[in-house]
């Protein structure tokens, strides 16, 4: 497969063929280096980004492998089946069966993958604030989860491509705190590692460029940007999220 990494988390793979589909391989001398195509079954080209020459014998090595192994039995099956049940759930999402309550906009493809991989199979949230670019809260039972991932969440922490996923255990937790301005605000999660001990305002570091803005709510792992009309639509899950710690 082929897929440029700033958007791999949100759109996937941009080429991508079958190990057993391929019917042969060459690198094309472009303009920009040697491009790997390689031809399926149908005869149809497939063009991938180019390689370097340093890097031909090794993709050579693992194209020659792929073509010749194959699929092993059971595993397309198996594809399509986590396929089935994949799109099923996104289905089930946009239906709205999931008992989740989501305070903001729906959650995109990219929120909704990454809270998967942070959960047990079956495993939901109670509820779920969408601060859009600025990233997601999850409440679990136990734990929650601040992440900050996608396009443009991946940017504002200074992690291009990528994001932040952080878990706090509510038996870590020490307290959650809200501070605003006229229109917008900062929800900060604190514990021993993460302490209430800087003015980390929404625009703090506004001017700053993402790798040096350390200081900033869409940076910090601990905080996510909120605005004020959105904390008050989360105001009655947030007072019994902070019941649920005190329990712990």
């Amino acid at each position: 497969m082929a897929f440029s990494s700033i958007e791999i988390a949100t759109r996937g793979p941009r080429v991508a063929v079958d190990a057993d589909n391929t019917s042969r391989f060459e690198f094309v001398k472009k303009m920009t280096g040697k491009q790997l195509h390689v031809t399926d079954l149908a005869q149809q080209v497939h063009q991938f980004s180019a390689t370097t020459d340093a890097d031909i014998d090794f993709v050579s090595h693992y194209i020659h492998h792929l073509a010749s192994a194959g699929f092993p039995p059971g595993i397309r099956e198996t594809l399509r089946a986590c396929d089935a049940a994949a799109t099923e759930n996104v289905r089930a999402r946009d239906a709205g069966r999931f008992d989740v309550e989501i305070i903001g906009a729906p959650l995109k493809d990219v929120a909704w993958r990454t809270i998967d991989e942070h959960t047990a199979p079956d495993e939901l949230p109670w509820f779920v604030i969408n601060s859009g670019s600025a990233g997601i809260l999850a409440a679990f039972e136990d734990r929650l989860i601040i992440a900050k991932v996608g396009g443009m969440a991946g940017f504002m922490t200074g992690s291009m491509g990528g994001g932040r996923v952080t878990t706090f255990p509510y038996s870590e937790i020490t307290n959650i705190e809200y501070n605003s301005g006229m229109m917008s605000g900062v929800l900060e999660v604190l514990t021993p590692s993460y302490q209430g001990i800087a003015n980390h305002d929404y625009w703090r570091s506004a001017g700053t460029s993402r790798n040096k803005a350390a200081e900033s709510p869409f940076t910090l792992s601990n905080c996510l940007p909120l605005p004020k009309a959105q904390h008050k639509l989360a105001l009655p899950h947030l007072t019994e999220l902070q019941r649920k710690i005190i329990d712990y």
